[in-house]
């Protein structure tokens, strides 16, 4: 039973190690393998040379990359020219004259001696008050200044008699001013009972009748002067300067142009809008209502400016820029703008006669790119 189990457990211990070969073997053929998986395959002579020469391109490219081909743009030469201003405005016409006629006297109105939208002469009686109890006083008045006058006419004359007291004298002279005075009060007051025009015009519509109380404050009718309108209109303060009286200016109401005056300059700029304020004045003319909406345009002098196309100046957050080729490469330039055309706008500052504006490629442009100039026709 000895010799056998011998036997037994040598051919169990060789099984295990051919096992432990087998599996050895196994491992060496998988990382043969997988060496041969992943070493990359030999490129042909050609192709190794064709990667070697695209490579040298590529590196070439990349260097030149820096440096970006200048930018064609065409451009315009900024020229100073002669120029007229023309400023527009807007206003309304409006009588050269106009006023409330009231009455000074609280009384009743008893008769329209004009009627409404006729024409008046300055001095025509328009309407009339009762001044009955006025005329009476006046009467009154005026035969105690008689009497008073004729008394110290008698006195006067024998005051070298001494028949007469220099205190009496006193009295008699003291009551004849009284009586003038009240008298001149009454004559005053009387004529007012009489309500005549102030100017020539024409009268508005009547707002009372025969037999209304008038106040001061109760409007009877609106007297206004149509031989000449003022227009009223407002320009901005840098304007100031260059107004004059007595300038022309045109107007168009309703498609009817005119011309007139400029009559008084307002001598203070509006704080708020900083505007100041012309009126202008202008003959009648058929076809004028007052209160109609007029539009102004006011030649000024001849002045020096520099325009640039509209289409060169862009929005800045903080003002306005151009572009500006200097040295063959593009600067922008902040400026400031004046007046504006439909195609044109004028640079009052940051820029000089004969610089190159650039008017093409704007949105391609960058600070200090080269450009190439391209002066357009």
């Amino acid at each position: 039973m000895t010799a056998s189990a011998t036997p037994g457990r040598a051919g169990r211990g060789w099984v295990r190690w051919l096992a432990l070969l087998v599996g050895l073997a196994t491992v060496g053929a998988l990382m043969a393998h997988r060496q041969l998986s992943s070493k990359p395959a030999a490129a042909p002579a050609d192709s190794k040379d064709g990667a070697k020469k695209g490579g040298a391109k590529t590196d070439g490219a990349t260097k030149g990359g820096g440096e970006k081909p200048p930018l064609a743009v065409a451009t315009l030469v900024a020229k100073a020219e002669p120029h007229a201003s023309v400023v527009t405005a807007s206003g309304q016409l409006a009588p050269v004259e106009e006023v409330q006629v009231v009455s000074e006297l609280s009384r009743r109105l008893v008769k329209i001696h004009a009627e409404e939208g006729s024409s008046v002469k300055a001095g025509d009686v328009l309407y009339e008050v009762d001044g009955s109890d006025l005329a009476a006083r006046h009467a009154s008045l005026r035969a105690q200044r008689d009497l008073a006058a004729r008394t110290l006419a008698r006195r006067e004359k024998i005051e070298d008699s001494l028949a007469v007291s220099p205190h009496e004298l006193d009295v008699a002279r003291t009551n004849l001013a009284t009586l003038q005075a009240d008298l001149r009060e009454v004559s005053a007051q009387l004529a007012k009972t009489r309500i005549r025009a102030p100017f020539s015009g024409v009268l508005g519509t009547r707002n009372v009748s025969e037999g209304a109380w008038l106040t001061p404050q109760v409007v009877i009718t609106t007297l206004y002067d149509t031989s000449r309108f003022k227009i009223d209109f407002t320009l901005a303060e840098r304007y100031a300067a260059d107004l004059t009286l007595g300038a022309s200016f045109r107007f168009t109401v309703a498609g009817k142009t005119g011309e007139g005056q400029i009559a008084v300059i307002e001598p203070t700029v509006d704080s708020r809008s900083r505007s100041l304020r012309v009126r202008g004045v202008v003959d009648a003319q058929e076809g004028l209502v007052a209160g109609s909406f007029a539009a102004v345009e006011l030649p000024l002098e001849k002045r020096e400016a520099l325009f640039v196309p509209s289409i060169a100046v862009q929005a800045a957050p903080d003002g306005h820029t151009v572009w500006v080729a200097t040295d063959g490469k593009a600067e922008l330039r902040p400026v400031t703008i004046g007046e504006r055309t439909v195609e044109r706008i004028e640079i009052v500052s940051g820029l000089n006669a004969g610089e190159q504006v650039i008017v093409s490629n704007l949105l391609r442009l960058a600070p200090g790119m080269p450009v190439v100039v391209q002066p357009s026709p």
